[in-house]
């Protein structure tokens, strides 16, 4: 991400001398919010500070094809495959495309229903992230 340019600020010392001091009070707190924002956003923002919801990493064994685990950032409302990295040969890259079907049981369990593209005879650490409404 490109570094995000200086906030600009509404200078008082613009204004006619007799408006400075009422210029001053109602922009002094915009521009420390847009301080603020300029700060934050230069700092890099993170998914887990920023973003409501999880990336989550779970280990598939040979055969599994369903997996439950928390999830108690909110409701979710969609869970993507990012990555997959075969665990028993990591040197085999996988062709397939990995797709996932889950449910959320209501409270703070995701479950994997079935998860389509990998080889059952290897175990694989998948990531997810899931994005809560």
């Amino acid at each position: 991400m490109a570094q995000v340019p200086e906030s600009p600020q509404i200078n008082p010392e613009a204004f006619k001398e007799d408006e400075r001091e009422m210029v001053a009070k109602i922009v002094d707190p915009i521009n420390e919010y847009t301080n603020l924002v300029n700060e934050a956003l230069n700092q890099n923002l993170t998914f887990d500070e920023n973003f409501r919801g999880e990336i989550k990493s779970v280990r598939f064994l040979e055969g599994e094809t369903t997996k439950t685990f928390k999830f108690t950032k909110g409701k979710p409302a969609a869970l993507w495959v990012v990555s997959q990295r075969n665990v028993t040969n990591p040197s085999l890259l996988n062709t397939e495309v990995v797709q996932a079907q889950w449910k959320w049981d209501g409270k703070d369990n995701v479950e994997i229903t079935s998860i389509l593209g990998l080889d059952v005879a290897y175990r694989y650490d998948i990531t997810f992230i899931i994005v809560a409404k």
